[in-house]
């Protein structure tokens, strides 16, 4: 079968490329996107929620300040 998804791990292959694209629409749409700080190994479902987690766990920056020191 010619046409072979390319998403890693998959290995899915169909004989026409209308059943790959609707493969790939209906089993991988989603997009990840993973920390890329060396160790840690968490995977997030949005851009936005990666910035943030960087921020939060990586840079040493508090998003709520302790107030009573």
């Amino acid at each position: 079968k010619p046409h072979v998804c390319k998403v890693t791990g998959c290995g899915a292959a169909y004989s026409q490329s209308f059943n790959l694209r609707q493969h790939v629409e209906t089993r991988h749409r989603h997009e990840e996107f993973p920390c890329t700080v060396a160790g840690c190994e968490r995977v997030y479902a949005s851009r936005e929620s990666l910035r943030a987690h960087v921020a939060n766990k990586h840079s040493g920056a508090r998003i709520f300040p302790c107030l009573t020191c």
